[in-house]
């Protein structure tokens, strides 16, 4: 428990392998570090570690629950130069609700939230399932969410919208209050 604690507390940084990754520079390096920071000011987030990995072709960030921790990897394959170029794009046809790539660290840190509490494998799918079942009442909240039809992903895009103040479905408000509210600092 206390390593737990200790790991928690310590801040968690971007490997240096960041470099590794097309378009990565040391600029977007201090904004997603400095979104990460913003955000564990505004929530209790309890990241375990960023890894730097090769992960699917389209994948920017993948988290994920393993052993009683949730950690991060940055596709190594990424291209941040057209990551960027593309968020305002994909931000006004509605693909996705992040219009930055602060927005882009809320979407994770939701993921992170939503399973940090898991004390076992069954509980983290057992809530994995519950989510993922309320889909169909957050359908529409993005075009990535929509495309995935998964409820994890529309419910990590609510978050994104609830932070920039966006108008989104009263149920869908209530369901982010539900599951972040009590993480709030």
């Amino acid at each position: 428990f206390k390593e737990k604690t200790k790991t928690h507390l310590m801040k968690i940084q971007f490997p240096d392998d960041v470099y590794k990754i097309r378009g990565f520079t040391k600029e977007v390096r201090k904004e997603l570090e400095s979104a990460l920071q913003k955000l564990k000011l505004e929530y209790d987030i309890r990241l375990n570690s960023i890894f730097v990995e090769k992960t699917d072709e389209y994948d920017i960030f993948v988290t994920g629950y393993h052993d009683g921790v949730v950690d991060m990897i940055i596709n190594q394959n990424a291209d941040f130069n057209e990551i960027i170029r593309r968020i305002p794009q994909y931000y006004a046809i509605g693909k996705f609700a992040g219009k930055s790539l602060e927005d882009y660290m809320a979407h994770e840190m939701a993921h992170v939230m939503l399973y940090q509490d898991c004390k076992s494998d069954n509980e983290y799918r057992a809530k994995y399932q519950q989510i993922e079942n309320l889909y169909d009442i957050m359908a529409g909240i993005s075009g990535y969410a929509d495309k995935l039809q998964s409820g994890n992903e529309a419910l990590a895009e609510a978050f994104v919208r609830v932070r920039n103040n966006e108008s989104i479905s009263p149920i869908v408000k209530v369901l982010v209050e539900s599951y972040f509210g009590g993480l709030k600092k």
